[in-house]
């Protein structure tokens, strides 16, 4: 199977991962003999399986909005059936196949379908994200298959298309695979945030509720993944800027909690990281978070900083209470190892094939 993949516009953030681990999956994938990557120009996260695959670079798509919309409409799939692909992987979950080669779409992106994340954006912003919703639901409707990550996205997708479209969940690999401690590390309590300054990842609620957790533990420290700006620093506050995978991970054995304040994610990668070190986690009190960690996190509001400050101080606070979250952490690796991995990819692409060669 020669297998054509759509990446263009994946230039950083968790699609950009995700795209690493789904082209590392297929390549074990006896059934896939060649893999043609449509990308956006210089990729480094792609160095380490570059030599195993044949990559396209796509000019213009990747920067302007409007070619990016006529690479959807019209451009990729002809150039999928220019190189003789058999079928096209939308790992943007826009654009749709064209005579001879059918489409599988991979909806990575929950933002568009959240009113309430997008109150949070500029009406220039609320406009693009609807012509995105639109795409992705157009698209959807003429697939041969739609992959999500979780179930929540799942019935995300039925709920907009109906429950006769076939959705298949394929979950982020590796959890659990890391060494899980049991105890939290030594020094004062580290709270870890690993995420970007979109307006939906609502960091100000979280900031605010770490300036009053230092009200009641003076010594708390939280640590950033973005760039300082002004306006933003405070005592106790560390940015460190985006991390290798190397220093990520080290990030995550030396902190205490991590906190995920996002108004909605697809999975929320940090999530699945962090659980995978043994590290607890405290998230808004949204579907997404509640799909991947269970009982392996505790909540919060996301629109009361002050729900936050109480929900960290009373899992710092309580010894008990953060050894019996580590613990649920172990209890939830299995559950999250159980779902179908990116390896599951290559059946799901072959069954696609299979139908749209019957009908």
């Amino acid at each position: 199977m020669h297998l054509a993949v759509d990446a263009v516009g994946n230039v950083g953030g968790g699609g950009l991962v995700v795209l690493r681990d789904t082209l590392k999956a297929l390549l074990r994938e006896n059934s896939v003999d060649r893999i043609t990557v449509f990308s956006s120009p210089g990729i480094g996260i792609l160095d380490d399986v570059a030599h195993r695959v044949e990559i396209v670079e796509v000019e213009g798509a990747a920067t302007s909005y409007v070619q990016r919309v006529a690479w959807y409409l019209d451009t990729c799939a002809r150039k999928a059936r220019e190189i003789g692909a058999d079928i096209l992987l939308c790992m943007n979950g826009m654009g749709w196949g064209i005579s001879g080669v059918p489409a599988v779409h991979f909806v990575q992106q929950s933002l568009p379908f959240s009113p309430e994340a997008l109150s949070r954006f500029s009406w220039s912003d609320r406009i693009k994200y609807s012509l995105v919703r639109k795409l992705t639901l157009f698209s959807i409707r003429r697939s041969a298959c739609t992959v999500v990550q979780t179930p929540w996205m799942k019935s995300l997708v039925h709920a907009r298309i109906g429950p006769h479209h076939r959705v298949e969940i394929v979950f982020p690999a590796g959890v659990g695979e890391k060494e899980v401690g049991s105890a939290s590390p030594p020094g004062p309590p580290k709270l870890l945030y690993v995420g970007s300054m979109s307006p939906h990842k609502n960091i100000e609620v979280m900031l605010e509720g770490f300036g009053l957790l230092r009200k009641r533990i003076p010594s708390a420290e939280m640590i950033l993944t973005i760039e300082a700006r002004p306006g933003l620093t405070a005592p106790g506050l560390s940015f460190v800027g985006q991390l290798s995978r190397e220093d990520l991970f080290r990030t995550y054995s030396e902190a205490t909690l991590l906190v995920m304040p996002s108004l909605v994610e697809t999975v929320g990668l940090p999530l699945v990281e962090a659980m995978s070190m043994g590290l607890p986690v405290l998230a808004a009190d949204r579907p997404y978070a509640r799909d991947v960690c269970g009982s392996a996190a505790e909540y919060f509001d996301p629109h009361s900083a002050t729900s936050m400050a109480a929900e960290a101080l009373a899992i710092l606070d309580d010894p008990i209470r953060l050894s019996s979250l580590r613990n649920n952490v172990r209890v939830r690796l299995p559950a999250l190892n159980a779902l179908p991995s990116y390896d599951y990819l290559g059946s799901i692409l072959l069954a696609a094939l299979g139908k749209y060669a019957a009908a």
